[in-house]
């Protein structure tokens, strides 16, 4: 598999489906690292989100449980291939995505990895070769993917830092659209209010919006539908969750927050902290998972994939 391909298959298991964040009215932006990512994530994406790979990799959970299956997964790649192109744990250091359409069949979106050589990704790019599944081309600075109904276009915006557009505009053209910045994503206020809620430090932090046919059904239990699902995971010693959920009203949020309180016993043995409270329109929920709870929860998996 080439190295090209192998970041489309990261990319396309980032996402979900639906409409869009945008409004007409401009706001103030937020302070954070990641602000600037914003120009270039499509205003209609359904899920927005970060991932800080470093900080990730530094993690005893990931070192001591992660991190030993995927140098065995490792192990069968080429043997060229990391001579060529480098360790592939070690090939960005943060990921920003802004993707739709997941559940479909035909994921598209924008991926932004930083941290990455331009020098080793280009060679490395140009080593990859066609499939029958793939075509792979390069047009000056732009690497573009093609097969099986799906496209992928990727360029370096500096020496450190790559873009890949995925979907219909995986094209040469998409991706200089997109790499221009300018994306009213940043200038969304209904955006910007649920960001500046959510620890974008933390390790994965995601937005998603409550359109997303993956949320048809969802609050059912609740009696009412979520207008939008945000939060943050940190991974170090142990995992903790900072989530909210978005709904009509006060009210809303503080009825299925009662609820959920109600049920949360039967979580008790599986977390080590769980709180659930309410703040304006958003159920609250935070949570944290120690590594003896981690494995449990794992020992538990296992069994139930047993045959």
């Amino acid at each position: 598999m080439s190295l090209i391909r192998g970041v489309l298959s990261v990319a396309l298991v980032l996402g979900v489906a639906g409409t869009s964040f945008a409004d007409s009215t401009a706001a103030k932006r937020p302070a954070a690292a990641s602000i600037d990512d914003l120009s270039l994530i499509p205003v209609d994406s359904e899920l927005v989100g970060g991932l800080d790979w470093a900080q990730l990799q530094t993690s005893p959970l990931w070192q001591k449980h992660v991190e030993p299956l995927m140098r065995n997964a490792m192990a069968g790649l080429p043997s060229d291939f990391v001579t060529s192109c480098g360790d592939p744990a070690k090939m960005m250091s943060r990921l920003s995505f802004g993707l739709k359409g997941l559940q479909g069949g035909s994921p598209e979106g924008v991926v932004v990895m930083y941290g990455v050589s331009k020098p080793t990704m280009t060679k490395c790019m140009e080593k990859g070769k066609s499939t029958p599944d793939a075509k792979l081309t390069r047009d000056g600075d732009y690497f573009l993917v093609s097969g099986g109904g799906n496209n992928a276009a990727f360029t370096f915006l500096d020496n450190t830092t790559l873009l890949g557009v995925i979907g219909p505009q995986g094209t040469k053209a998409g991706v200089k659209a997109v790499a221009a910045g300018g994306s009213a994503l940043k200038k969304s206020p209904t955006f910007l209010e649920l960001y500046g809620k959510t620890r974008t430090s933390d390790t994965l932090w995601v937005l998603v919006n409550g359109n997303s046919k993956l949320f048809d059904g969802a609050g059912a239990g609740l009696g009412m539908k979520p207008k939008a699902i945000f939060g943050s995971l940190n991974v170090g010693k142990s995992l903790t969750l900072d989530a909210r959920i978005r709904v009509e009203s006060s009210s809303q949020a503080s009825s299925a927050s009662s609820l959920l309180q109600s049920q949360a016993g039967q979580l008790s043995m599986f977390v080590d902290k769980l709180d659930i409270g309410a703040d304006g329109p958003d159920v609250t929920i935070s949570a944290a998972l120690s590594e003896a709870k981690i494995k449990m929860l794992l020992g538990l998996l296992g069994k139930s994939r047993a045959p």
